[in-house]
């Protein structure tokens, strides 16, 4: 779709991520209610839970945000960055993990359709346009983060925790310029 609708490579993953969010947003609307966001977000059962993903926060500031610190200066891209970061938690935690995980009682099927749905959907509509989410790669970091976030819903019956550690690893992790192929990984030394 990108491809199709611009030609600029450094703004064509907008017209997707607009797609994505309004995608998640009308499907909201129609499948859930207020009462079921209440129950989402209730007080956590078994908070500790949420700290299974400092470990995560923590490498991916130092392997994507340290090495990009440069890129943040007040202008477009940062404003952007902080309202995607902003919203994008709220909507994909709302519907990777509280919609699509109830969409069976059995824990394992609900673990795949939330884990494998997330996984598949970020290589898919925005790995076209930047190679930091591309491929098998993107696929299974998508899909190993997701899987937490399913386990730390599922054992505290809570988005809250899911919702604030997502906003921290997409604003570490830079996700406006990495979608806009400006940010770089941190070079891993080979012995």
């Amino acid at each position: 779709m990108a491809i199709y609708v611009s030609s600029n490579k450094q703004t064509a993953w907008v017209y997707i991520t607009a797609f994505y969010a309004v995608w998640l947003i009308m499907s909201l609307m129609f499948l859930v209610s207020i009462r079921d966001l209440n129950k989402m977000f209730s007080p956590s059962k078994n908070w500790k839970w949420n700290l299974v993903f400092i470990p995560i926060i923590f490498l991916v500031v130092y392997f994507i945000f340290i090495p990009n610190i440069t890129l943040l200066k007040w202008d477009y891209w940062l404003l952007l960055n902080i309202v995607i970061c902003l919203v994008n938690p709220f909507l994909e935690e709302i519907y990777w993990r509280g919609l699509l995980s109830k969409i069976s009682d059995t824990p394992f099927q609900s673990f795949l359709f939330s884990s494998l749905g997330f996984a598949a959907s970020h290589p898919l509509l925005f790995g076209v346009v930047s190679p930091g989410v591309a491929g098998w790669v993107g696929f299974a970091g998508t899909f190993f983060v997701g899987a937490l976030f399913w386990l730390c819903y599922y054992k505290t019956k809570s988005l809250r925790g899911c919702v604030l550690s997502h906003f921290l690893i997409d604003v570490a992790g830079m996700a406006v310029f990495i979608l806009a192929n400006k940010a770089v990984l941190a070079p891993i030394a080979s012995h």
